[in-house]
């Protein structure tokens, strides 16, 4: 007979709704992205309402025992992200409480939405978890019975060799694999640890295509994450693996702690799942990641791809990630001049990427990999592309693709280049992996007058805050005001640019952000940034009309909450 089983399908506050299974956040209707580790503690939060739920509960449901990050300064980051999100403040909390050496509280009053859904008991035949969890496939036919009275019969052939020869020397058929065939590229795509979710098989079109036309065929299987480490090991172990592994939750690989309610959509009280075990770091080894080219594998939220080095068709998958340069986002396509493409294309971008301006190219592939990679890794360049360009003949913002490879990972890289050019030669500027500002400056500022120079600018004078000011940044409307004097009247725009401290002295990609202000002389704009780890700096650059630039020095904020 059929029964009920409640599942928590939706959480609302105030004008937020939050769909629990897919980890989307709306307010009056408009999507919130929050990444899932903060949604996670958001619906740590809601599920507990009026409670106070502690750092050490937080560490716990997100992270494994073994898991090893800076766990108060993530905690920070993540309850930040909902506080941004929700527009909340920390001295004035409306929704999320912080208790001083206890933990949160949220304490706006909750709706929770909880669906029946009708389901039928199965008879299900247990299995150990230390049996291999690989795929099965009938036995040849001279093994089988032919009919149902001879199958003890049938069988003595299979026991007898599973019991005379050692494990190498058996069969693959003998444990359910199959040989694989030279032309398929076999893909496992696997679901979320939190959601519990088997993905869909769909083959991407454009992977097939792209398969198709090196004579290849794809094949995919998906698999729930519960369970997968082990189905992994047991593949390595029997030369069974796949040829490239995608999933969308960094837990598959790590491992992630996980309950019952996340998985099923269920009250956080319910019975604990236990912790979710990941890829043991000894199979990892094989593992080489993948930047951009199988993307289409991906659902909106993100997720990663890894081909697998020890694979059977390593070198078929490996051909495919590097098949083609495709060129993604709103300003691909887009040519401000075409002399100006021809310009940057031949001798410039190739000449930094390539190796012929040796110290361009070490700040190149610096910029794009980070240093310890380049010496750990040796990355090199295998093709370049131009996706879109703004600028004239002494300023130009590219939109640049590379195909490279290296020893621990390949792909496609997008980046954003800048190039001045103040006599005959072009200088590199600056690399970063934020490409949006192209689409912004063709948008909103579409050509420079010429390429003459002005000669006036200056670089924009630095007022306020000060360097090294401890300020809020939640909720948005209490973030800084950025104050500079004007550089001129030559200036055509401001770019704010600013980057966080991702790990001690390394700062994070440059964002940008455009400012069409022509005040006569203080200009006048809330700090943009916010997101990312503590402390962040911002800079200046003026823009004239002729496309001269001028930057002040960095400045440095160090937000409160």
């Amino acid at each position: 007979m059929a029964s009920l089983v409640p599942l928590l399908s939706r959480i609302h506050f105030g004008a937020f709704d939050l769909d629990v299974a897919s980890g989307e956040l709306r307010k009056s209707g408009i999507s919130i992205k929050l990444r899932r580790q903060a949604v996670e503690v958001l619906i740590m939060l809601t599920n507990r309402a009026g409670q106070v739920v502690t750092r050490e509960e937080i560490r716990e449901r997100l992270w494994s025992n073994d898991t090893f990050v800076d766990f108060e300064r993530s905690i920070n980051f993540c309850i930040n992200q909902i506080r941004g999100a929700l527009g909340d403040n920390a001295e004035t909390p409306r929704y999320v409480e912080t208790l001083p050496r206890q933990g949160y509280r949220f304490i706006t009053p909750v709706t929770i939405e909880v669906r029946s859904v009708p389901t039928t008991p199965l008879t299900v035949v247990p299995r150990m978890d230390s049996e291999p969890a690989v795929k099965r496939y009938s036995l040849p036919a001279w093994i089988r019975p032919a009919k149902a009275a001879g199958a003890i019969i049938g069988l003595v052939p299979v026991i007898l060799l599973a019991v005379v020869l050692p494990v190498k020397f058996a069969p693959d058929w003998l444990f359910g694999i199959l040989p694989r065939s030279d032309d398929h590229i076999l893909i496992w795509k696997i679901g979320s640890p939190l959601r519990g979710d088997v993905p869909d098989a769909t083959v991407p079109v454009d992977l097939q295509e792209a398969a198709q036309k090196l004579g290849l065929q794809i094949a995919m299987e998906t698999y729930a994450a519960k369970g997968f480490a082990l189905r992994f090991t047991n593949a390595i172990k029997r030369k069974a693996e796949p040829d490239v592994l995608a999933f969308d939750n960094y837990g598959v690989l790590e491992g992630i702690p996980t309950t019952v309610a996340t998985r099923l959509g269920l009250p956080v009280s319910e019975v604990r799942l236990g912790s979710f075990e990941g890829i043991p770091v000894s199979d990892r080894k094989a593992l080489i990641s993948v930047s951009e080219s199988l993307q289409s594998l991906e659902d909106e939220q993100g997720g990663w791809e890894f081909l697998i080095a020890t694979s059977h068709n390593f070198g078929k998958a490996k051909d495919l990630a590097l098949n083609k340069i495709t060129c993604n986002g709103r300003s691909a396509g887009l040519v401000t001049d075409p002399a100006l493409l021809s310009e940057i294309t031949g001798p410039t971008l190739y000449a930094i990427f390539a190796g012929a301006f040796g110290g361009n190219t070490g700040m190149a592939i610096s910029s794009l990999f980070g240093e310890d990679s380049v010496l750990r890794d040796s990355p090199k360049v295998n093709d370049i592309r131009i996706c879109g360009i703004w600028g004239n003949r002494r300023l130009a913002f590219v939109n640049t693709a590379i195909l490279f490879q290296s020893a621990t990972a390949l792909g496609q890289r997008s980046s954003l280049v800048v190039l001045t050019r103040a006599s005959s030669s072009w200088e590199l500027k600056l690399i970063s992996r934020d490409v949006r500002i192209i689409s912004k400056l063709s948008e909103q500022l579409p050509k420079l007058a010429n390429d003459t120079d002005g000669g006036h600018l200056q670089p924009p004078s630095l007022r306020d805050p000060p360097d090294q000011a401890r300020l809020p940044r939640f909720p948005e409307s209490e973030r800084p005001v950025l104050e500079w004097d004007n550089s001129g009247l030559q200036t055509a725009a401001y770019l704010v640019e600013s980057q966080f401290e991702e790990s001690p002295a390394a700062w994070s990609d440059s964002a940008f952000e455009l400012v069409l202000q022509r005040a006569p002389r203080t200009i006048r704009v809330g700090a943009p940034f916010g997101v990312g780890m503590q402390p962040h700096r911002w800079r200046i650059w003026a823009i004239d009309k002729n496309g001269g630039t001028a930057i002040s020095g960095w400045r440095t904020i160090n937000y409160t909450n």
